[in-house]
């Protein structure tokens, strides 16, 4: 029994890990090719960018949140604390990593001379992170079923 939740915690770090690696890789590709488009100056389309970007950022935070809600729904069964804080933390990672696409999308159409409303994206991923920000009362409904009596 030992051995599987060893197995299990290690395939849990993994995943956990490869999702930050992938994140913070995506953050480095984002901002080369930006430098690319800032250094050709404002374009001719930027404008018509304006919508879309910050349409796209209230869109993602409202997937962001269900996607957070959904997993902290589908953790209710859970009766190991190490389970639940791995989900816990997917899940936070899952939907800020969403709400930063529309705002690194936002902040790109911006500096290529769209409006202001194309910074919708950064109010809402600025709004998520401080909704979800990481405390007791966050975490407690990824624990399920587990003892989380020294949360008190």
């Amino acid at each position: 029994m030992e051995r599987s939740k060893d197995s299990d915690l290690v395939r849990i770090t993994l995943q956990r890990n490869r999702l930050t690696a992938a994140a913070l890789a995506m953050g480095v590709l984002v901002l080369a090719g930006v430098s690319g488009f800032v250094a050709l100056g404002p374009v001719g389309f930027a404008g018509s960018l304006t919508l879309p970007a910050g349409v796209l950022g209230l869109l993602l935070l409202v997937a962001g949140w269900r996607v957070y809600g959904a997993m902290a729904e589908r953790a209710a069964a859970i009766d190991d604390v190490g389970t639940g804080c791995a989900r816990y933390t997917t899940s936070l990672l899952i939907a800020l990593a969403m709400t930063e696409g529309g705002a690194f999308l936002g902040i790109v159409a911006y500096m290529l001379g769209a409006g202001i409303m194309a910074l919708t994206g950064v109010l809402t991923h600025v709004l998520l992170t401080a909704i979800l920000w990481p405390g007791n009362e966050k975490i407690r409904p990824f624990l399920g079923r587990a003892e989380h009596s020294f949360l008190e």
